[in-house]
């Protein structure tokens, strides 16, 4: 059993050692899902501005109807 985990453990190694590219590498290159994340980011700023817009305008129609 004991040589069954030990040849396990070595191909693993070898197997980490010859991938393709260097972990920094990885580690450095841009998530996969940067592009939506991004998008989200930027349609949540854009729900926030027309939300404001909204309210902006809710309250000079308000001030026209006090009047």
């Amino acid at each position: 059993m004991f040589i069954y985990r030990l040849i396990l453990i070595l191909s693993v190694l070898v197997l980490a050692a010859c991938s393709e590219e260097p972990a920094t590498e990885k580690a450095t290159k841009p998530h996969l899902w940067q592009g939506q994340v991004d998008m989200l980011d930027e349609a949540k700023k854009v729900s926030q501005d027309v939300s404001k817009q909204l309210q902006e305008r809710k309250r000079q129609l308000d001030g026209i109807g006090a009047e």
